[in-house]
């Protein structure tokens, strides 16, 4: 199974956020003690068709955000703007950089671990219900397997 890593970025946000009526997924609850959230390095299974990373590049933990990274680019800056952008002509969200020289968790965790693809967010988002809640005061969504294996996403905001 392919190993995946989820980073913090305002389109990889937007996508998560994406809004439909999918209120049976969605549970609201103040804290997550309840569920298992990983620690360690080793990928989660959540018994979807890829595996995820348990915390952003950049983090040592689930609730951390990690770096901040423009699309198609491996390597944090400072400013994020059009005027520091790499590719300004050359990249958008539609652009598939999976396993590539862009794509950020490819780069710089290596072997074995890429971007998900659109459709793989797409399945966690339909196959896990999400819980929105706060753990270690950071706030975010936790996604809960049917397997009993759960992922935290940090809501990271923009970084500007």
């Amino acid at each position: 199974m392919r190993k995946l890593i989820f980073f913090s970025t305002c389109m990889f946000l937007s996508i998560v956020s994406c809004t439909k009526d999918d209120s049976e997924s969605y549970i609201k609850i103040e804290q997550a003690e309840y569920f298992p959230v990983p620690t360690g390095n080793e990928a989660v299974d959540l018994d979807l068709s890829v595996k995820w990373a348990p915390f952003n590049i950049g983090a040592s933990s689930p609730e951390e955000y990690g770096n901040y990274y423009a699309w198609g680019e491996t390597e944090f800056k400072s400013e994020y703007d059009s005027l520091t952008y790499q590719y300004p002509d050359n990249f958008n969200a539609d652009n598939n950089i999976v396993g590539t020289s862009h794509d950020v968790a490819h780069v710089n965790w290596g072997k074995g671990w890429r971007l998900p693809t659109k459709s793989e967010v797409y399945e966690l988002r339909n196959s896990c219900p999400r819980v929105d809640t706060v753990i270690n005061n950071v706030r975010g969504m936790l996604y809960i397997s049917q397997n009993g294996n759960s992922i935290f996403l940090p809501a990271a905001g923009i970084y500007i």
